[in-house]
């Protein structure tokens, strides 16, 4: 202020607020909307006078002189003034209404807020109530609840079942009350994609009263509420398993819950404590309904049992159910694996036993992953510890009988004495009998153990050439590397294919990585993946949207590495593939990873636009469900981490993982989206899950090998193996035109993560066999059966004649293929009624239904699945 003002406020006591703003040198909002800055609004209050509070009423009980608002339910900040919640507020009352934003308004981008509701050290439980609405955004925004204020900030870093967290942002939430005996602390946090209504938590202090509040239980002599099977809570009235539930006898019995439809993103756990200690648990399922492994699938949900606490791996994993046998009139078959990876089958009706070594006590946890496309209802077993427990659908062997929970010897009758003569002649045929099935038995297992052995070495073998192949194709480029200089690809005008800029001299190629190295170091040049997704079947980019966004993101990266577009070298898969040889681009696709990785700069070009055949919209949402574009990012991370990994925005580059931590789901390459998978795979097409198999065996290698090194890689990755690299897949393929579809489950990596990280720990060599570990997916040994189902398409290609229309082909189906195995993209695009003409399901009673895979109109569901991507040719 001025003099003046001083002079006139002399006398008066003075108080100063300062704001300081600073910002870093990133923008850690990676896509739109993007923040301009803030506003704030200050006031002078009169302490003497009311808060003022706008939304709300002023606190009772505050100090003299201290003003504090309670806001109405989803408004926040000092003065209750905004319509979203902010930061962590305590609840001081007896009950109320808990939301995210008020009514009629959507909760807002990037919000972290927490309410702390406390029993006040009373003998009081807290009521929760989910009994109004809830709309948030499955999986990246989310509602938790703690049984506990201990938790670290108020972020839910730590696993959900260790936190007694109840994690429900999938929309389905329990409709009864929760009881908590200890106070509670519930979070909301939200991305900054999607805005929606939030949700509405009704909330209460009560007193403990099982006979008044134990809904599906009994009370017990201490007044608890015991649970009937499937019903969980303090009270017993929550349908459906959350937290963990202990469990001390010698048998019961385990059931999900009683909902017909259980929720995403479940961890329920069951800490079985045998009394008296035993080492073998035994399990039978009444019933078994899960989500099966598939393309809907985002991951498997999972059974899995632990002996002992959730440390190491789990001794058995039940999360696949078999397809449809033919003739096969028996209940569902299910595969469960063992610590060591074998997989075996087994139905309701089988028994499983576990060892539990030295543990002595089972962990039973049931996960869910975050896609619920069907209704599954979940599973409902017994368990046992002593081999003589026994109940109504747990029976005694023959000559034992059920008395009070235990198999005891039934009495015998009385037998008749029989001669001496008679026991002799007995013994003596019973001892010839059984030296002639003791020779024969000899026989037979010397046959067993050498084609046994036999198989084992082939296995053996295969295993090891599937390592070694998978550590050569990431160890160096498999086909040249080649880019154009940044100005050159600016002067372009649209992109242009490989071919016609290779015969005109402006494309150069990098033999080998060690080239490209001392062009780095050298200081001469700065190399840059762009990374997009086709929008159109036979042109990556008709209308010219996604050249328009490069040449800026190159603009940007040039203006980010400090050298001018000259010494900028651009990699784009339509300039640096070849787009004619086919065995040229089968290598120069096995090194996608290798060249994603090599580059100084990853950038992300994904503007909104709208597939040009599909009038499907593309943006980055679409571009992250691909599988070919979540492998070029998971190669980049594992060798060069985020800091050069940037969305190519109208406002400049923005990191594609602000915090360091990339999305989950941008490593789950195996559940992201194949347009093979969309089309069923017609005429027993290769699925390219398996041509992605081996590159990224051969990143997890160098992952492992330098886990000490690479910590935040390995630490990512090592939670999470049977999700990125899962070992079987479903395949399901439209024989012929009109055909009938047929889906089977088929090996992925297999034991080839078991074998690659045993054979890096015990130092072997290239030379050396890998026993006792199954091998992975085959692509070549499938092309060969697709070969000779191609006839028709081989005859559609069309030659290569210098026009623009026929330099721009595509070929969608390319890949680590032979050349008769894929056709180019125009001659997909003129053949689509023959790939993909509706094709017969054989149901399980051997009747067929039509089912369309392609239809004129293309429906919702079959969106992603047309989102085609071209980095490389999927």
């Amino acid at each position: 202020g001025s003099d003046a003002a001083d002079a006139a406020c002399d006398g008066v006591e003075k108080t100063v607020l300062y704001v300081r703003w600073a910002t870093d040198a990133d923008d850690e909002t990676p896509v739109p909307p993007v923040r301009v800055g803030f506003a704030a609004t200050a006031k002078l209050v009169d302490l003497a006078a009311p808060c003022g509070c706008v939304h709300g009423a002023e606190r009772d009980g505050a100090n003299p002189g201290e003003c504090s608002c309670v806001c109405d339910p989803g408004w926040g900040g000092a003065f209750c003034e905004v319509p979203y919640c902010v930061g962590v507020v305590d609840l001081a009352r007896d009950g109320g209404t808990i939301r995210a934003a008020p009514a009629g308004h959507d909760y807002a981008s990037f919000a972290r807020c927490g309410w702390k509701i406390s029993t006040r050290g009373a003998r009081n439980r807290v009521a929760l109530s989910f009994d109004g609405m809830i709309d948030v955004e499955p999986v990246y925004d989310s509602l938790r609840v703690y049984a506990s204020h201990a938790v670290e900030g108020y972020a839910a870093v730590a696993d959900t079942a260790a936190a007694g967290a109840m994690c429900t942002p999938s929309n389905t939430m329990l409709k009864a009350p929760m009881l908590f005996e200890s106070d509670v602390l519930v979070t909301f946090e939200s991305d900054g994609l999607v805005g929606r209504s939030g949700f509405e938590l009704n909330w209460a202090l009560v007193k403990p009263d099982c006979a008044s509040q134990c809904v599906h239980g009994s009370c017990d002599v201490n007044d608890a509420c015991i649970c009937e099977a499937g019903w969980y809570g303090l009270d017993c009235a929550a349908n459906a398993c959350f937290g963990p539930t202990k469990l001390s006898a010698r048998g019961g019995r385990i059931k999900s819950g009683n909902a017909m439809d259980y929720a995403s993103l479940m961890v329920c756990t069951w800490v079985l404590d045998a009394d008296p200690p035993s080492r073998i648990l035994r399990l039978r399922f009444r019933s078994i309904d899960l989500e099966p492994i598939g393309r809907e699938a985002v991951a498997a949900d999972t059974i899995k049992v632990y002996a002992g606490g959730l440390e190491g791996l789990p001794v058995r994993t039940i999360n696949a159910r078999i397809p449809a046998i033919p003739n096969y009139k028996g209940p569902p078959k299910w595969l469960v694996q063992g610590t060591s990876g074998g997989v075996d089958t087994f139905t309701s009706d089988d028994e499983l036993e576990v060892d539990l070594g030295d543990a002595r006590s089972a962990t039973i946890v049931f996960n869910s992953d975050a896609a619920n496309p069907k209704a599954y209802e979940g599973f409902d077993l017994d368990y046992a510890f002593s081999a003589d427990y026994c109940n109504a659908v747990w029976p005694c062997a023959p000559l034992y009988v059920c008395e009070d929970l235990a198999c005891v010897e039934a009495p015998s009758p009385s037998s008749k004495k029989k001669s001496s003569s008679d026991d002799t002649a007995w013994i003596v045929v019973v001892a010839i009998a059984a030296s002639l099935v003791f020779l024969g038995a000899v026989g037979w297992a010397v046959k067993f153990y050498r084609s046994t052995r036999k198989m084992e070495t082939e296995r053996a073998v295969l295993v090891r050439d599937q390592l070694n192949e998978a550590k050569s194709l990431v160890s160096d480029f498999q086909a040249p590397f080649c880019t154009i200089a940044g100005d050159a690809f600016v002067a372009l005008g649209e992109l242009v294919p490989h071919e016609v800029l290779r015969d005109k001299g402006a494309v150069r190629v990098y033999d080998v990585t060690a080239n490209l190295k001392k062009a780095r170091a050298d200081g001469e040049e700065v190399f840059v993946f762009l990374s997009h997704q086709w929008l159109a079947y036979d042109n990556p980019d008709p209308e010219g949207v996604h050249f328009a966004a490069m040449t800026h993101a190159v603009g940007l990266a040039a203006a980010k590495a400090g050298v001018p577009l000259s010494k900028l070298r651009v990699w784009v898969d339509i300039v640096s593939i070849p787009q004619v040889n086919r065995s040229s681009q089968r290598l120069a696709v096995a090194s996608l990873p290798t060249f994603a990785s090599c580059c100084d700069l990853f950038i992300v070009v994904a503007p909104d636009a709208t597939h040009h055949d599909t009038l499907l919209k593309c943006d980055s949402k679409t571009f992250r469900s691909r599988s070919w574009c979540r492998a070029e990012i998971s190669a980049c991370w594992a060798r060069n981490g985020t800091e050069n990994m940037f969305y190519a925005t109208n406002s400049g580059l923005k990191l594609l993982a602000p915090n360091g931590a990339l999305r989950p789901e941008a490593l789950e390459v195996f559940s992201g989206g194949l347009t093979c998978c969309g089309l069923n795979h017609p005429d027993g097409m290769p699925c390219d899950k398996e041509a992605l198999m081996l590159p990224m065996l051969g990143l997890f290698i160098e992952i492992y090998a330098q886990r000490g090194a690479k910590r935040d890689a390995w630490h990512r990755v090592a939670p999470r193996l049977d999700a990125l690299y899962p070992k079987h897949f479903e395949y399901t393929t439209c024989a012929g035109d009109g055909g009938a579809s047929v889906t089977e489950t088929l090996p992925l990596f297999g034991d080839l993560i078991e074998a690659a990280m045993a054979s890096v720990d015990a130092g072997k060599g290239p030379r050396e066999l890998m026993y006792g570990y199954a091998p992975g997916a085959s692509a070549r040994s499938r092309d060969k059966v697709h070969a000779g189902r191609s006839s028709l398409l081989r005859g559609l290609i069309p030659k290569h004649s210098g026009s623009q229309s026929e330099r721009s082909l595509r070929s969608l189906f390319r890949g680590l293929r032979p050349s008769s195995s894929r056709t180019s993209m125009a001659s997909t695009k003129s053949t689509r009624s023959s790939l993909c003409t509706p094709c017969r399901t054989v149901s399980s009673e051997g009747s067929t239904a039509e089912l369309p895979i392609l239809r004129t109109s293309v429906s919702a569901g079959f969106a992603q699945s047309m989102t085609w991507h071209a980095s490389p040719p999927a």
